[in-house]
């Protein structure tokens, strides 16, 4: 039977195995308890401890993009069904990812247009795990649809719609998009980049940087990108 998911614990190695993992809540919306149910499971008879002991969850797809580490705050058991509130830890992984790469086809378009700020972090993070950091594009000259960018988490959003189509990634924060602009002028001998209704752009993104990321503004995005291509701002 195929069972595409496996936990492990850091005491007793591979505990057991399950055929879907479902999104359930995110009950904090910070990061320290989110709601599972993994479903058809090779073994109910498996003892998990809540508290400290760390786990670790492997997905048989992604190139183990979606692992991630796990402590337990509550276990509960149902007919043939573990719901588990975890905190997840050490991951690109944001909580809803794998829901919409359940759904997302490669033929949609912009579909974080359809998200507010935040929540955009889902969308990269489905990007990341879908496709990872890629180096090679198949165009020398970018169009950045500045009209797209409404805010800070958009601007990744658009960069990596136009440098590699729908679930492209061109990282979550400006260190991670620098190393992505990096990998791809390697394998670009002139990588041009027109940047359309760039100042609506750089507005909105001024306006909507979280708090939580150190002191930056567009400016230093226009610095980082000049650094490595031909920039053209309109």
């Amino acid at each position: 039977m195929n069972y595409p998911y496996s936990i492990y614990s850091e005491s007793e190695g591979l505990l057991f195995k399950c055929k879907e993992l479902i999104e359930c809540q995110d009950f904090t919306h910070a990061g320290s308890s989110y709601l599972f149910a993994m479903v058809g499971l090779s073994n109910e008879n498996i003892v998990l401890s809540p508290g400290v002991e760390e786990y670790s969850l492997k997905f048989s797809g992604f190139d183990s993009r979606l692992d991630f580490d796990f402590t337990i705050n509550k276990v509960i058991k149902g007919d043939g069904v573990f719901y588990l509130d975890l905190v997840v830890m050490n991951s690109m992984y944001e909580f809803g990812a794998l829901s919409l790469l359940k759904v997302i086809n490669k033929d949609d378009k912009r579909i974080w247009l359809d998200m507010v700020r935040n929540s955009k972090r889902i969308y990269i993070s489905a990007c990341y795990i879908a496709n990872g950091i890629r180096n090679k594009i198949e165009k020398d000259c970018i169009v950045i649809e500045g009209k797209y960018i409404h805010d800070y988490y958009s601007f990744y959003c658009e960069f990596g719609y136009s440098f590699f189509n729908t679930l492209g990634y061109m990282g979550s924060n400006l260190d991670a998009f620098e190393d992505c602009l990096i990998g791809v002028k390697k394998h670009t001998e002139n990588l041009r980049v027109i940047w359309k209704d760039s100042s609506i752009s750089f507005k909105a993104i001024d306006n909507t940087i979280p708090n939580e990321i150190y002191k930056l503004s567009s400016g230093d995005i226009i610095e980082i990108i000049k650094e490595h291509c031909d920039l053209t701002l309109q």
